[in-house]
């Protein structure tokens, strides 16, 4: 009877190693096979637990989400830079210019978003003008580090006055 057991348990493991180490398994298992205890008092005699584990699989990294701060600033000083010497030179400056307060950059996994943020006492009907300019600086052929695909402009109060795809697909 005790020869039976331990075929029986060698025919198990043989078995768990086979299916165990096929290239499709893709979490861990763990088998643990042990003989029924028989009773003596010879230590050489006592049952051994046999174990056996597949290969663990490599876990995959979480993504990390990426950091485009420094990027977003470098567009936005370009950006500001650009308008600051096209549109806001002294003694040429268009009527729109002294209403920019800020530029916010987003760039994102499908699209980079340029927020352009006004006075709230900005005229809205001139909030086409503010499109356009980001749209000649990111559509320009030298400035080809900076795309964008959609260009919105907000009061300071956060009020939206446009929100505006690019019809240039970057």
């Amino acid at each position: 009877m005790k020869n039976l057991k331990i075929i029986v348990v060698v025919s198990s493991i043989a078995f768990c190693l086979t299916a165990c180490s096929s290239k499709e398994v893709t979490s861990t298992t763990t088998t643990q096979v042990s003989a029924a205890p028989t009773v003596s008092n010879k230590p050489s005699e006592q049952p051994k637990a046999i174990a056996s584990s597949a290969p663990q699989p490599t876990p995959s990294p979480t993504p990390q989400k990426v950091d485009n701060s420094g990027k977003e600033n470098e567009f936005k000083v370009a950006l500001k830079k650009y308008v600051d010497e096209n549109f806001g030179i002294e003694g040429y400056k268009t009527s729109w210019y002294d209403s920019i307060m800020d530029y916010k950059v987003n760039i994102g996994d499908s699209e980079t978003a340029v927020t352009v943020i006004v006075k709230s006492s900005t005229d809205p009907k001139k909030a086409s003008n503010f499109n356009s300019l980001v749209l000649g600086f990111v559509n320009d052929q030298t400035q080809k580090q900076y795309k964008a695909q959609r260009v919105i402009v907000i009061t300071e109060n956060n009020s939206t006055l446009s929100d505006k795809p690019n019809p240039i697909k970057s």
